[in-house]
């Protein structure tokens, strides 16, 4: 996404995206983000690797991103007139067919007519640039679909009044999303995925610093800053846009080369603001983004957050959530269709995880190696 108009930039501090619209020009290295996916687990919700299960928790989504993870849950009905809603709340005339593709608005148009702030604009000019260009770090960076191109409406719907819009959690929508888009990619058949693969690469590169390249800027918040533009990278010596180089690393992974808690080195650019959720970042709870519900699953990686890591209970089966989603189903009203997933995501301070942090190196037990030995398939390449 371009800078925001400086005259945005306290309504963006308000709603909590302004550290967000930070991030610049971050490329993909699509071999790493592939070979993640190889080791993803939908029923898990967890990375496979050698040394035991890890994952992208709401912590990371919020260091990584600056987002917030406290708030309402990102759903509501998705039946509106699209166009009227353009033209109210954007200001802007879309065209159906054009640039309003069914409930979705192509990204390169919103950016090209997001409406133009004079000198002195009303504060219905400022909300109108404002949503357009919150609507696009949702479509372009945080919830981009497969495609990249367009972004759906019904987020536009939570951007009415800008005052509220901060009340929901976007950086729990995101991870759901992310979720979604990586069990999906997990098929065969598939051949693209959506979600925000900078949080994803970001989170590989600082757990896993032997596979990350090497970055002329400092450490800075939102942590995923660090590894924007590709002129300041060096990859020597780590593999880039290399499946097979990342498969062999990944499979001859030692303990010491995953960090399982990477940001306490790195208080020092963490704004003490940015810990304000850090009581609920543990929570094992359902996270949802429309018709999205995913679940987090803290207690199969309790050693990312320093507690002892037992053996884990089966995992929730959310076989038949993972069918639903947005297809043919345009009039639902997804707050009352998710209703029990909703109820558990509002109660999720009782479900955080307990336990005295450890102090030192992580490693697991031999019991858990021994349980998780038996129980996982890691190796990908030939030894």
């Amino acid at each position: 996404m371009p800078e925001p108009h400086p005259l945005i930039v306290p309504i963006l501090e308000e709603v909590g995206f302004s550290r967000v619209a930070n991030l610049r020009h971050l490329k993909v290295d699509h071999a790493l983000i592939t070979t993640l996916v190889e080791r993803w687990r939908p029923e898990t919700h967890t990375f496979h690797f050698p040394i035991g299960e890890c994952t992208i928790t709401l912590e990371d989504v919020a260091l990584q991103l600056g987002l917030r993870v406290y708030g309402l849950p990102v759903i509501g009905p998705t039946l509106y007139d699209w166009e009227e809603m353009c033209s109210t709340y954007l200001g802007i005339m879309s065209v159906k067919g054009e640039s309003l593709i069914g409930s979705m608005i192509k990204l390169k148009w919103l950016r090209e007519n997001i409406l133009e702030l004079p000198e002195e604009p009303s504060e219905e000019q400022l909300h109108a640039h404002c949503r357009a260009y919150i609507l696009g770090l949702i479509g372009g960076v945080l919830m981009p679909d497969k495609t990249g191109n367009k972004v759906h409406l019904m987020y536009l719907s939570l951007l009415i009044n800008l005052r509220r819009t901060r009340r929901y959690s976007w950086g729990s929508a995101c991870l759901a999303m992310l979720y979604r888009e990586m069990c999906r990619a997990t098929n065969v058949s598939s051949k693209t995925m959506g979600g925000c693969a900078s949080l994803l690469q970001s989170w590989a590169w600082h757990r896993m610093p032997y596979i990350a390249p090497i970055s002329r800027i400092p450490s800075t918040f939102p942590l995923v800053c660090k590894w924007s533009g590709g002129r300041v990278l060096n990859f020597q010596n780590v593999p880039h846009n290399d499946v097979v180089g990342y498969r062999s690393r990944f499979d001859h992974i030692q303990n010491d080369q995953f960090l399982w808690a990477p940001y306490g080195v790195l208080q020092t650019a963490i704004p003490m603001q940015a810990y304000r959720d850090a009581l609920l970042w543990t929570s094992c709870t359902s996270i949802i983004c429309f018709a999205i519900v995913e679940w987090h699953q803290s207690d199969r990686v309790k050693l990312q957050f320093r507690l002892f890591q037992d053996v884990p209970s089966p995992p929730n089966n959310l076989d038949n959530l993972h069918n639903i989603d947005m297809r043919g189903r345009q009039d639902e009203n997804w707050v009352t269709r998710h209703a029990q997933w909703i109820d558990i995501w509002n109660n999720r301070r009782e479900h955080t995880l307990m336990g005295h942090p450890m102090q030192g190196p992580l490693f697991h037990t031999r019991e858990y190696m021994e349980w998780y030995m038996a129980n996982s398939i890691y190796f990908l390449s030939v030894p």
